[in-house]
């Protein structure tokens, strides 16, 4: 903070004796300490004071500098989408993307937003744009995006993936958590229960905190998707609730239309 307020004197008291350049720069100066304060608000939690400091900063920020203002408005978006905003943090990420097109972090959350608009043709383009641009150490993108594919019914394609991501990540329990989802809708019950043993093997394996109510939500959770999977011959919409959601982790759930 002293830091700042030192910047911020020094834009005041010795702006008008310099050249455009120099105060520009300071401006620069300033904006990127704002930009600091949002990202240590935001890693807290602080969403509002986070919010603040963003916006301080993009008033200061030169409009020719497409990286931070993309940074910036990357913030912006991950608050808005935190509150569950998801038009704003839409507008948001939208705005990041197009001031640095290459920022891949943009594209991941975008497309998240898309899913959870339920416009998965939108963000299934998203995660592949993300791929095409950095491919490297991309499960999480490769995992959302067969979720998505698994959304639109395309579930063999679906199929392909997972077991890529089997084959990749053969340590990841999520990779097989996708892969037992998938077996499930297409009522392959035996390779499921095979999936959720790896699984519940993993998790178990890695958890820094092996407890007996994380693995009766883990069961519970496979034996709810059974009973929903019976259902999906009569075509209706079921809301799949995956192992997270029982664990308390993030609140929404994903809608699949068989």
């Amino acid at each position: 903070m002293k830091k700042h307020v030192f910047i911020l004197l020094s834009v005041l008291l010795l702006g008008s004796m310099y050249p455009l350049q120099a105060q520009k720069a300071l401006r620069g100066a300033v904006a990127s300490e704002y930009t600091g304060l949002s990202f240590e608000a935001l890693s807290e939690g602080k969403h509002n004071e986070a919010l603040e400091w963003a916006d301080k900063a993009l008033a200061l920020t030169s409009k020719d500098d497409n990286i931070l203002r993309s940074l910036l408005y990357l913030y912006k978006a991950e608050i808005s989408y935190a509150k569950g905003n998801l038009q704003e943090a839409l507008e948001h990420v939208t705005a990041s993307i197009s001031n640095d097109p290459r920022y891949t972090f943009a594209y991941d959350l975008r497309g998240q937003i898309y899913r959870d608009l339920e416009d998965y043709t939108a963000a299934e383009q998203d995660f592949r744009v993300r791929l095409s641009i950095f491919s490297n150490d991309g499960f999480w993108t490769r995992h959302s995006l067969c979720q998505t594919i698994v959304a639109q019914g395309r579930l063999d394609e679906a199929f392909e993936m997972a077991n890529a991501l089997v084959s990749d990540y053969p340590e990841n329990y999520l990779a097989y958590q996708i892969c037992c989802d998938i077996n499930l809708f297409r009522q392959e019950f035996t390779s499921a229960m095979e999936d959720a043993v790896k699984m519940l093997f993993y998790y178990l394996l890695y958890v820094e905190e092996e407890s007996l109510i994380e693995v009766l939500a883990i069961i519970h959770t496979f034996r709810h998707r059974q009973r929903l999977c019976i259902q999906s011959p009569q075509k209706r919409r079921c809301r799949v609730c995956l192992r997270n959601r029982y664990l308390g982790i993030g609140a929404r759930r994903t809608a699949f239309v068989l």
